[in-house]
């Protein structure tokens, strides 16, 4: 009313805008005490996420929005991710698949860096692979064996027993069946070398001893059959094998290629050896062929090395299959999905470490207003860096939890002045 006959007063302009500010601040707090209770209501009916009218999602999420740190807020989210990976396991035990994914897909849209549904999604994954996994190596096992009765050890090429039970072995290294079936075959060539021998066939012999060496690299019946029938080739002959074994050799060990990661400079690998091979007898059918098979062997260990995390290794060995075939594109995308699992590693790395830090912070007693003020900003530096994490909203709830349970403690000891001093901090961040 005053504003009506001097619109530009200064002193009902500054009280004006200083009651503005009070009735917004009562708003703003009436709005969050109305959303919480909305929030505990959503928790109490289970009525968790969107688009369910009165969740507790978007009250706690309007919280949030009005007050940054409000710890309810934080312990309401964390509460619903909890529930829905709850939930979601449950149903993925009961055997309904497809809604457990589809529950876990709804929480991670709200909740994109929640570790609790990142685990369980991670398990869900997991499982769904070996079972996959264990399908393809059933089918495999059955083809490797119809094609050992077949008569198809380690031919036609793409067909054969040999490439079935290798596909076993690099699905699953322990197979019993796998090393089983592998034995045999070698077994099968130890004999066709010694037959061969024995008809003076060394060169036969000699074959059938590589083919067996592709099954088992170190069955030594194989090995003294190759070593033998060499003996009796003429002199540019046992030159010939002794390369190839070499390059054979080599393959067997993983040297495949120059500037392959554990390897020396330098060192011997088996592409030099198949090429040495070439210049020295000039179409050699096996040092072509395997030349030819280099890259597939490097793709296989490149993909087994991922599957067993050994990542650095897994991308020092693409690179330099890269450079060796000159090829930029050759493993972009390998490469590119190694990266974005070094990021993953890198980042579950920093988050332990931030929380083993937080937590040694919190272990700290007694707290003093100072204390309070670096554990406050530690806690605003991993949340900006590590949103909506379970772990964090934690920590946070412990600290206040702490905080309150010292102020009374002071304030039953009679230290009422301390009491008030920290609480006064604490409300100042809280």
């Amino acid at each position: 009313r005053g504003l009506a006959f001097a619109d530009d007063h200064d002193g009902l302009l500054e009280l004006k805008e200083s009651v503005d500010n009070r009735i917004a601040e009562r708003d703003r707090l009436i709005r969050i005490d109305t959303l919480l209770a909305a929030g505990n209501t959503g928790l109490e009916t289970d009525n968790l996420l969107p688009p369910g009218e009165g969740n507790a999602y978007d009250a706690f999420s309007e919280v949030r929005a009005l007050d940054l740190q409000n710890e309810v807020a934080e312990a309401g989210l964390s509460e619903i991710q909890r529930r829905i990976t709850d939930q979601a396991r449950d149903v993925w035990q009961s055997g309904q698949r497809d809604q457990a994914r589809q529950l876990v897909n709804r929480g991670l849209g709200l909740f994109s860096e929640s570790s609790l549904l990142l685990d369980l999604k991670s398990d869900i994954d997991l499982q769904l692979e070996m079972e996959q996994q264990q399908r393809q190596v059933e089918e495999l096992l059955a083809l490797a064996e119809q094609q050992f009765v077949n008569g198809s050890l380690v031919e036609p090429v793409g067909s054969n027993a040999l490439e079935s039970f290798r596909q076993v072995s690099n699905l699953q290294p322990d197979n019993p069946e796998a090393q089983a079936g592998l034995q045999r075959i070698a077994d099968h060539f130890a004999s066709l070398a010694q037959l061969r021998f024995d008809e003076g066939e060394f060169q036969s012999s000699l074959d059938a001893a590589a083919s067996g060496l592709k099954a088992v690299a170190d069955d030594p019946a194989l090995l003294t059959a190759q070593l033998t029938a060499t003996s009796r080739l003429n002199a540019r002959e046992r030159e010939i094998q002794t390369r190839l074994q070499l390059a054979e050799r080599l393959v067997s060990s993983g040297q495949f290629i120059p500037g392959q990661p554990g390897m020396a400079p330098g060192a011997d690998n088996a592409s030099q050896a198949f090429n040495q091979l070439l210049e020295f007898d000039p179409g050699n059918a096996k040092a072509i062929e395997g030349l030819g098979e280099l890259s597939a062997k490097i793709d296989t260990t490149i993909t087994r090395l991922q599957r067993e995390g050994e990542l650095t290794e897994a991308k020092a060995l693409a690179m330099a299959a890269q450079q060796h075939y000159g090829d930029p594109a050759l493993y972009e995308i390998r490469l590119a999905n190694i990266d974005r699992q070094l990021e993953e590693r890198t980042l579950e790395q920093e988050l332990e470490s931030s929380l083993a830090a937080l937590d040694e912070s919190l272990a700290t007693s007694p707290l003093t207003p100072e204390l309070i003020d670096r554990i406050a900003g530690e806690l605003r530096t991993v949340s900006g860096r590590f949103p909506d994490q379970v772990e964090v909203s934690e920590r946070l709830s412990a600290f206040i939890t702490k905080i309150a349970g010292q102020v009374d403690e002071l304030s039953l000891a009679g230290q009422d002045a301390e009491a008030k001093n920290l609480a006064d901090r604490a409300l100042l961040l809280y």
